[in-house]
């Protein structure tokens, strides 16, 4: 290969005694390589008195120098092993003693970020291959032999990227040019190794999801964190969490980073879910007395209660047969008999189970009046009604107000059974209002519970005479 050769060369000549011998270079090469040594081929192609031709190189350290056989001593051949600048002598009897100077360079070395192997990070790699002493070359060459199913092109920058899809082995090519027009190639053999994905990590906690927590309580989880290739770290590796008042799960998106050994980091998420033990709760306006007419309604006044959870609720401790209607947002009986009852609201949706229960003394106080009359249907004015009143108090006491009227009078007594003294003639309508001294109260009304008849009686229009034509009415 020719290099460009920084080539001196002087003679001493004796004008008109001696002829001028040049010293021709027929092939070199000044760059001593990593497989090569430099060389030079000289001819001296002017003297005619071949056998008195000479030759000689200093300094010889390096240097391995001598006349190519056959060519009459008129080729003279070098190979350098160090670097430096040589001095050619050729001398002949019918030639001036002619010198060359040659300078051999020594190859300048590729320095590049080249590893020997590498690993794939969540299926691919990005690496970037430089040349780290760029200012040393006027161009470079980046070439491969090998590039297995990954996408690799080629490139004369210094700087020279390329992404990894799959783990192989490769050899790349790395061709230089110094600025003495020095050549270098270099062969870099490395591997692409496989490497860790999110597809393998395991992710886990030592809290059962499932575990119930109560409301607006705080608690730490540890987090772990496994996987096929050596973790060098990882964080966090527990997290606070902070519990709900009102719902009854809740949902954590934890950002986890993960650092290996290979330089790999990967960003995972893990989903952390855990159940919250809400207290169900009913209200009621129930005041413990039963009143005719009314219920009993107990209202779910569970915070979490809601259209996803409403079948998770339930009603216990009412018998059946008193039960008037029932959901999951509310529940109404009745009772016929004073006593002491536990309520309960039940939750329960799987993971979590509670209850909430309440005791309530309830007065049973329906109030039915039984009564009667002496006579119903009385023949003389005046009449003396006399009621008697049976009606069953239980541990109540009642309040009576008893009122007998017709269109034209009334009566009416605050007694339990009263007496009554009727003089007009008709029938009698009974009203009766009942008032409990546990607040109830109870109206009843009944028409022509009593009629009076009387003796009785005419008038006339007759004056003791009857005439022509008339009549007695």
């Amino acid at each position: 290969m020719n290099r460009i050769l920084s080539v001196l060369l002087f003679s001493l000549i004796h004008i008109g005694l001696i002829a001028q011998c040049e010293i021709q270079i027929t092939n070199s090469n000044n760059c001593i390589g990593v497989t090569n040594n430099a060389f030079i081929h000289l001819l001296n192609s002017d003297s005619n008195n071949s056998g008195s031709i000479t030759w000689s190189i200093s300094p010889t350290s390096g240097v391995d120098a001598g006349v190519l056989n056959g060519t009459n001593n008129q080729q003279y051949y070098c190979t350098f092993a160090e670097a430096g600048v040589y001095t050619v002598i050729m001398s002949a009897s019918d030639c001036v003693e002619t010198t060359l100077e040659f300078e051999v360079f020594p190859l300048t070395p590729i320095e590049t970020n080249v590893l020997e192997a590498y690993t794939l990070c969540n299926g691919n790699l990005s690496v970037n291959f430089d040349i780290l002493n760029p200012e040393n070359f006027n161009d470079y060459q980046w070439s491969n032999i090998n590039v297995g199913n990954n996408n690799v092109e080629y490139s004369s920058e210094a700087s020279f990227n390329v992404v990894f899809n799959d783990y192989e082995n490769f050899t790349f090519i790395v061709s230089t040019t110094d600025l003495n027009q020095c050549v270098n190639v270099e062969e870099f053999d490395f591997a692409i190794n496989e490497g860790p994905s999110l597809e393998e990590i395991q992710i886990s906690t030592t809290n059962s999801a499932t575990e119930c927590v109560e409301p607006g309580t705080d608690y730490s989880i540890n987090l772990s964190v496994s996987s096929d290739f050596q973790i060098d770290s990882y964080s966090p590796t527990n997290l606070n969490i902070n519990t709900s008042e009102t719902d009854i799960n809740e949902e954590f998106q934890i950002p986890i980073s993960i650092q290996y050994n290979s330089g790999c980091t990967l960003t995972d998420t893990f989903v952390y879910t855990h159940n919250i033990n809400q207290q169900p709760l009913f209200t009621t306006d129930f005041d413990e007395v039963l009143c005719n007419g009314e219920t009993i309604t107990l209202l779910n006044s569970s915070l979490h209660l809601n259209e996803s959870t409403e079948d998770y609720f339930s009603w216990s401790g009412i018998p059946s047969a008193n039960i008037i209607s029932e959901s999951a947002n509310e529940i109404t009986f009745s009772y016929t008999e004073d006593g002491d009852y536990d309520w309960t609201l039940n939750y329960s949706d799987g993971n979590c189970t509670t209850e909430y229960t309440d005791s309530y003394t309830v007065d049973v106080d329906y109030i039915e009046p039984e009564f009667s009359f002496n006579n119903t249907n009385f023949c003389t004015s005046p009449a003396e009604v006399i009621l008697t009143n049976t009606t069953n108090s239980g541990n109540n006491t009642y309040t009576y107000n008893w009122t007998l009227s017709n269109p034209n009078s009334s009566v009416n007594s605050n007694d339990e059974s009263p007496e009554f003294s009727l003089s007009d003639i008709g029938t009698w309508d009974l009203n009766l209002s009942i008032l409990s001294n546990s607040s109830c109260t109870f109206n009843y009304e009944e028409f022509d519970v009593l009629s009076l008849a009387g003796e009785p009686s005419f008038t006339t229009d007759f004056d003791g005479i009857l005439c022509n034509g008339e009549s007695i009415t």
